[in-house]
This record gives structure tokens, sequence and C-alpha cells, in this order.
């Protein structure tokens, strides 16, 4: 089925662009993220033609670059090693494991294509792995756009049962007129996980043991997760308006400024997860509390979000400088669980403000506070402020404060070999960053602090419990890239401490060094890259990946400190790039024996290869 996929998506790929191969032509498409009215970005979509981290195609580098926990291979569960860096908790907390492979309506971008823009990528590795992307997005007119994306990610995996058959597939839509504009879009996302649980005897692995041939603790279970969302948003503009015509090439951009202080906006957004685990009762798990011969556990959310709410705009020299949204949010949950259903509803008041095109600073702050329902007195903030010292460095301070009632499956679950019932007091947290960049230099630091009150963990037992108490966590991270003619050297170094390491475990130190060979070669008709990459990863307590649950589950065991290194060369020709890269090969040259957390070993040292080819016309 995938080949016909495949297929099909080169067909419409070469159809679509007649004229694809005018590779001379330069690229002119605008992205943005719709913040109730669009704020434009710079997308990776816009650094595709780079060579500096294509070969790091696993969706988990985009949360950190030193890696994290991986329960197998790339499409199973993953927790990153820097905790800022982890995946924000949804009430569907099942997500969070898979954070990665998830496309979500919030995080959808954009596109003004003012050429048909296609993009097309295949990955391939060891243990059948297929990693399949495409991305289409057309202009009808200048105002009207619309693009799909399908993803797709295969393996047999390197260990007995841990396959996994991941596809995501986005549409979108946008109309941006002189007064009115709606943006549409609807992902669907379908999982498939083999579970093995870890490997059964540890020391098996560090004898020396190959890992196709380790015993594993399951043999007979499997995950599927399934995610649906439709959203759809749209805002009526007020006021007189007057409109430049700007010659770009050949083309021909009509933009509308608009002059109208006020709009009414509104959205609509319906979601609905669903996670299913199945195995054969063995004695990895204690309990078996509803069949002791097979286990079919089934877990749901289905979500509905109302918003609306009047906009302010203010204009300076005919430039938006200013924008005001305050309106209301009206939710409502149908939560699934063997034991039956239960639906509930709460309902907020927002507000959102933000400063635009100024040259000196930039600002943004969102607040939501629950006014009635389940969640009545939750209050939830982001504040976020930019100094432009210049066009070649900034300053950036955010602030995030969430005072919240625990989320509802940490409170209440049943299934064959879990259940519970709790009474959480509400969690509090308070993260704070500080970022300083210098484009020139190559060179940034952050710093982060998160204060936490009453957090709710997985404990040993793989039940969730309230730290009753208040703690902190900080953080310290800085990275620069050295350049000498052709060659480089990227390096990456995070410090992070926590008087909280009895519920939340992390190395305290991460290392990530990058060095690299680029230089055009053929008469400049190709840009070659060489490179080694090289990780560390500090001695630390760690997690287990407990697959009936989906959590990353507390141990007591200190995995010992490792070193992990890939080799890889790519090459750019025009808009078709291409890599190989062998992975892990410190397990070969140096006999390093590394785990990603108790009773996952890293994958194995392997050969994968990939190749992206863009068309623009």
């Amino acid at each position: 089925m995938k080949k016909w996929l495949i297929y099909l998506w080169l067909i419409l790929t070469f159809s679509s662009v007649a004229k694809a191969q005018h590779e001379g032509i330069e690229r002119h498409f605008s992205n943005w993220t719709l913040n109730y009215s669009p704020d434009s970005i710079d997308s990776r979509y816009r650094k595709d033609t780079l060579l500096e981290s294509f070969h790091l195609y696993e969706n988990f580098y985009n949360q950190s670059i030193h890696g994290g926990m991986l329960a197998g291979n790339n499409g199973q569960a993953f927790l990153s090693y820097d905790y800022f860096a982890r995946a924000h908790l949804s009430e569907f907390i099942f997500k969070q494991a898979y954070s990665s492979y998830f496309s979500q309506y919030d995080d959808m971008i954009y596109f003004n294509a003012q050429k048909p823009f296609t993009i097309f990528s295949f990955n391939s590795g060891p243990n059948g792995y297929e990693d399949v992307k495409g991305t289409i997005s057309l202009n009808a007119n200048p105002f009207f756009n619309a693009g799909l994306q399908y993803h797709s990610v295969k393996s047999e995996g390197a260990f007995i049962n841990s396959g996994t058959k991941n596809k995501d597939f986005k549409l979108w839509q946008s109309y941006t007129g002189k007064r009115y504009q709606n943006h549409f879009n609807l992902i669907i996302n379908k999982l498939q996980m083999q579970q093995f649980g870890g490997i059964a005897e540890d020391t098996a692995y560090e004898n020396g043991t190959r890992i196709d041939n380790l015993t594993v603790n399951l043999t007979d279970a499997s995950t599927e997760q399934n995610n649906q969302n439709l959203f759809f948003s749209h805002e009526y503009r007020f006021g007189k308006t007057y409109s430049d015509t700007i010659y770009r090439e050949e083309d021909t951009v009509l933009q509308f400024h608009y002059r109208g202080p006020f709009s009414i906006y509104q959205d609509v957004h319906i979601e609905r997860n669903r996670r299913m685990y199945s195995d054969i009762p063995n004695p990895f798990y204690d309990n078996a509390f509803r069949d002791s011969t097979n286990t079919f556990d089934s877990v749901a959310l289905t979500t509905g979000i109302h918003q609306i709410g009047m906009q302010f705009f203010h204009y300076k020299d005919s430039v938006q400088d200013f924008h005001a949204f305050v309106g209301i949010l009206n939710e409502i949950n149908r939560f699934h669980l063997p034991i039956g259903d239960e639906l509930t509803q709460s309902h907020f008041l927002k507000l959102f403000l933000s400063n635009d095109n100024n040259s000196y600073y930039a600002f943004s702050a969102e607040a939501q506070y629950g006014i009635s329902g389940r969640r009545q007195t939750d209050f939830t903030s982001h504040i976020q402020f930019v100094w432009k010292i210049d066009s070649m460095q900034h300053i950036s301070i955010s602030n995030n404060i969430q005072d919240e009632a625990p989320l509802y499956f940490y409170e209440h679950y049943s299934s064959n070999h879990y259940q519970w019932e709790h009474n959480f007091f509400n969690e509090k947290r308070i993260k704070t960053s500080l970022r300083f960049k210098h484009k020139k230099y190559h060179f940034n630091l952050r710093a982060h602090h998160a204060f936490l009150q009453n957090p709710v963990y997985i404990g040993t037992d793989g039940i969730p419990a309230q730290h009753n108490s208040s703690g902190n966590v900080y953080g310290v991270r800085a990275g620069k890239t050295f350049y000498l003619g052709s060659f480089g050297l990227k390096a990456d170094v995070m410090y992070q401490h926590t008087g909280l390491d009895s519920i939340i475990h992390f190395p305290e130190l991460l290392g990530y060094t990058g060095l690299f060979f680029e230089h055009d070669v053929f008469e400049h008709h190709m840009r070659l890259r060489i490179g080694l990459d090289g990780r560390y990863i500090h001695q630390h307590k760690s997690y287990t990946f407990l697959p009936a649950t989906g959590f990353f589950v507390l141990t007591n065991e200190t995995l010992a400190k490792n070193l992990m290194a890939d080799a890889y060369m790519s090459f750019k020709v025009k808009r078709f790039r291409a890599f190989v890269r062998y992975t892990n090969i410190s397990g070969n040259l140096i006999g390093n024996v590394a785990w990603t957390m108790s009773h996952y070993p890293q994958r194995p040292s392997a050969i994968s290869f990939g190749f992206s080819w863009e068309f623009y016309d």
C-alpha cells in the first residue's frame, strides 16, 4: 500500500510542477502560524536547502540535539534528556511519549506560495526501516492557499517484537482577503507499535550478545494510538482598507493593509484521541484485574473547543504595531474508560497582547482563567519579551505560569494491569527562560528555571503519585559554532540540576560536538559535507518504559555515562540533497555498551541513507 502511495505522490509532484527543472528560480514564499491573526515565522521549510542537520532525520532531534530515552527504534516512545525540552503534557497524557510523531493543530504552518512548492524525502536503514515524507503547497490566487503533507515511518525494529508503523497526514487551507480571513486544517495520525518491554537480562547485552538474539520481556504486546484533529477559524475586520501592488520578478503580489481597529474572531477545534493496548498476560505485570488470558485495554478522549472574541489593532504609519484579543473559550471533554464515560466542561476568559514590527523590541502575553466547570479557577499565562540589540544579536526572556487541576487520567484510570483513583491537589509550575543569541558569532546561551509545587509523577510502581511539597529545576546551556575555512566545529553543552531528584530523573551533564568539513566541489555544482557527531550523557538515575500505560516510570537504577558517535556524509546539487550515515559507530570502534534507559539498549551500529528533492515552480 505504501509503495502505491509513493508512486501516487511522485505522479502528483511531477504533474503539478511541469516546469520544476527550472532549478535557478529563487524561492519566494512566506510562512506563518496562527495566533488569533497570522504571525510570520522563519520556518524549517525556508531552511530546507541546508545540509547542517539534514542527516538527523529522526523526529525527536527537533526537541533536542542531545537526544533522549528511546524505547527501541525511531517511531517508539521517546523522552528528551533535556528536561526543559520535554513535551508539554496534554489532557490525553498518553500522547506525551509519542509527541515527536504527532502533528499538532496549533503548530500548523501555513504558506503563501507564489509558485507551487513541493518537497519529497525518503530515508532508509536496517531492519526494514522506511521514512517517507511529502509536502505540497500552492496558491490558487494571492489570497487562497492549500496544501497537504503525508509522513510514514515503518520499521521491523532492532529488537524482537519492536516494529512500528506510524502515519501522519495533514491537510490545510488559508484564505486572507481584504476583510475576511479563515484558516482550516485536518490532521489524522495512526501509530501502531509492537512493545517488547525491554530486554529480560541486561547482563546478556553487556556480555556482548547480539541485539537480535536478546530475550525480551514481551512478545505478544502491541499498542495502537489514533488521533484526529479538525480546526477552523475565521475573522472579519472592520474599517477602511487601502492596497499596495508589489512587483517581484514576474509575480504581482497584492498586499492589503488594514486601517480598521477592530475584528471579530472565532475558532472551533474538535479532537479525538484513542489508545488501545493488548497483550497475553505474563509475569512481567503483577496484576490481571479483568482477564488472566488476554488483555485489550481501550482509553479515549473526545474534545470540543469553541473560542470567540474581539480583536483590537493599532497602526503606526500604516503598519500594524499592536494587537490585542479578549474572548471566551468553552471546552467539553468526554473521557472514556472501560468502567464508563464521564463528560466534563470548562469555561475560560482569555486575553492576548502583542506588539508587531518594532525594530527594538518585541513582546507577547497570553493569559487564561477558568470561570466555571471542572477547571474553575485554573490559571495559565505566557509572557515573552525580546530585546533586539541589533540585527545580529538579541536577548529574550519568557515566563510561563500554570496553576491547574491535575490531568484527568492521572486521577482516574482502569485497565487489566493497572487501575487507580486519586484526588490530587492543584499543580503549580512557574518556568522562566533567558536566552542570548549572536548570529555573527554563531553563539547562543540559555538559562532555565522551573519552580514546581505539588507535582504529579509516575512512581516506581507505575502509578501516579503527588509530591506534596515544592522544589526547583535549573538548567544552563551554551552553544557555539567555530569556522576555519571549510572546517567547522559545533559544540553544545548543558548542565541541569534539581532538588527533586526523587521524582525527576535526567543526566546533569549533556554534551554534543559536531566536527565537519563543508565545501563546494565539481566547479561549485555540488555542496559536500562530511562530519562526525558525538554525544556525551553523564551517569544518571533512569526511567524505564511501561507499555501497558505508555508512561515513563522512575527506577532506582543508575546508568553509567556513555558516549555515542555517528559519522555521515551529505551533499546538495541544486535542490536535491542526500546523505549516508553510520549510526552508533562508537559501538564498534570502542565496544561502547550504551543504554537509553533501564532495560533499553542503544540502537546497534548501522548504516542509513536518505534524500530530499524540492521543486518550486
